[in-house]
């Protein structure tokens, strides 16, 4: 695995993983599905954390088509973000 730091716009996007796939590796999610939920001037933005994501090896892409899907470690850094929820303020 390669580390990133994971940004909250990463975090957004796993969460979003999460909830499309229902917590299953075997679902491709279009590109399309993902950048249409952002405003229209955040979506390259979107486009690049999926890239970076992808080579952060949390997400896989389809070698033919624009779709990706959770790799095991993508689908626990997704749960472990869920479990910790979003930091509002630091302690």
């Amino acid at each position: 695995m390669v580390y990133i730091r994971i940004r909250e716009v990463d975090k957004t996007i796993l969460l979003g993983f999460l909830v499309l796939t229902k917590g299953s590796l075997d679902k491709y999610v279009k590109q399309e599905d993902i950048t249409s939920k952002f405003p229209p001037m955040k979506r390259k933005m979107i486009r690049y954390a999926l890239k970076r994501l992808v080579h952060a090896r949390l997400l896989s892409e389809h070698p033919e088509e624009n779709t990706y899907k959770f790799t095991q470690d993508g689908l626990n850094e997704a749960r472990k973000v869920l479990y910790q929820g979003a930091k509002l303020w630091k302690i």
